[in-house]
């Protein structure tokens, strides 16, 4: 109404499988031709497109080098466990990786062997991986 850029679009793609391969390949990389550099942001509209993830079960992974984002992360593990339904690596402020990321998975069985199986392997960026299961944070009120 205004005529200022809003900030954000929403995107219809054909069918589920080309959203999720979207969203995995897209998110994080750097959005072509901003000034100053921003990096996409994507997510699941809130309409109801996604389908209902169930339940879920994650691990932390730790010692990423500095090039894993997080297809990368995703990429490496989906590979193995096609259970494995997405990789997210925590960045700082100006979006530069902390070294760290959790990967979801909707198999309990194949979560447990991803632990079992990748503590410290190489392939993932430079550096071996370590790994563990995912503690949730807990809200804790104020006093």
């Amino acid at each position: 109404m205004t005529g200022t850029l809003a900030g954000y679009c929403f995107v219809e793609l054909a069918d589920q499988t080309s959203a999720d391969r979207c969203l995995h390949k897209l998110n994080g990389k750097p959005l072509p031709g901003s000034n100053p550099p921003k990096k996409f942001k994507l997510n699941y509209a809130t309409y109801g497109k996604k389908p209902d993830a169930g339940q879920e079960y994650s691990i932390f992974v730790g010692d990423l080098s500095s090039e894993v984002d997080d297809f990368h992360l995703y990429d490496y593990f989906v590979k193995k466990y096609p259970s494995c339904r997405g990789g997210k690596v925590v960045t700082d402020t100006s979006g530069n990786s902390r070294g760290f990321g959790f990967v979801r998975f909707s198999d309990e069985a194949e979560q447990k062997k991803a632990l079992e199986e990748c503590q410290n392997s190489k392939g993932l960026g430079g550096k071996p991986i370590r790994i563990s299961i995912a503690v949730p944070k807990r809200y804790v009120p104020s006093c």
